[in-house]
């Protein structure tokens, strides 16, 4: 539909510079003017590390996936396997897979790290080499595809952006920090932007929720410091309560009640301890 929009022009180019003052994006090969304002979907190393982290956490979620093709029947297209632990714990974070299937033989299998500490590539191809052959049971199987990257998850204000320039996505702060996640967020997010458009205002910033903020800030502490560790934080999280009702909570539709429940079924004294040292803050 976007291909086909009089209004839409695909451009693949390497962006150099920013002008805000005149309204000027210059890339490699040309330079490219805008009239009102420049959405922004990306960010730099340099942005990051201005970010203003006093007393707040960061951690990476890191990847490697392999979209994969096997000879035989392996794989249900109708199920995903969500978050699974069956592989070594990392400190101060969360070690898990997930795998999408395309259809019997071909899925997308993710080892996913939250840690502060990044690894070589050839660790994470280690530690997939050995989840598909030991745990799926998978030993000749053909990689089509890689994906491997990083998420900044932190509950840390990114410095913000002038009037004319609009952060989206990452650098607005949209990545749930105790998740990773930021599909949903960024939905909502755009969803201001345009309504804020049609109204001729100006509201642009994405504003987390005060109190899901305060539970991420309390999520990240347990992990960075190793209060407790991650398999146990999720595992109790996702054998203590339905998954309905989990998901609501992560998407944070849930109210003060609800929220409570799912607090009680998470290790007390390491989040009483995290509470402590957040509110102390």
């Amino acid at each position: 539909k976007l291909r086909k929009a009089p209004e839409i022009t695909f451009i693949q180019d390497f962006i150099v510079t920013e002008d805000a003052e005149n309204q000027c994006i210059q890339t490699e090969n040309n330079q490219f003017y805008f009239k009102s304002y420049f959405f922004k979907g990306y960010f730099t190393t340099h942005e990051l590390k201005v970010t203003d982290f006093p007393n707040k956490q960061f951690i990476w979620q890191h990847f490697l996936g392999w979209k994969i093709k096997t000879n035989e029947n392996q794989f249900n297209p109708n199920e995903i396997t969500y978050m699974d632990m069956r592989i070594p714990e990392v400190q101060g974070g969360l070690s898990f897979v997930y795998i999408l299937p395309d259809n019997p033989k071909e899925a997308l299998v993710e080892y996913t790290l939250f840690s502060q500490e990044l690894w070589e590539k050839e660790n994470y191809e280690e530690g997939l080499s050995n989840y598909i052959q030991h745990q799926l049971g998978i030993k000749d199987f053909e990689i089509l595809a890689t994906e491997y990257n990083k998420i900044p998850m932190t509950n840390a204000k990114f410095s913000q952006i002038n009037a004319t320039i609009i952060p989206i996505g990452t650098l607005a702060g949209t990545v749930k920090p105790s998740t990773g996640y930021s599909f949903v967020r960024n939905y909502q997010h755009i969803q201001q932007i345009v309504t804020s458009l049609k109204h001729g205002t100006e509201n642009f910033q994405f504003v987390a929720k005060k109190r899901f903020a305060f539970y991420d800030e309390v999520l990240m502490n347990v992990l960075h410091t190793n209060k407790s560790s991650g398999h146990t934080v999720f595992g109790h999280l996702y054998q203590r309560n339905s998954l309905p009702q989990l998901l609501k909570f992560l998407n944070e539709e849930t109210n003060m009640l609800e929220e409570l429940k799912i607090m009680n079924t998470v290790p007390k004294k390491a989040f009483m301890l995290a509470v402590w040292e957040e509110l102390s803050k």
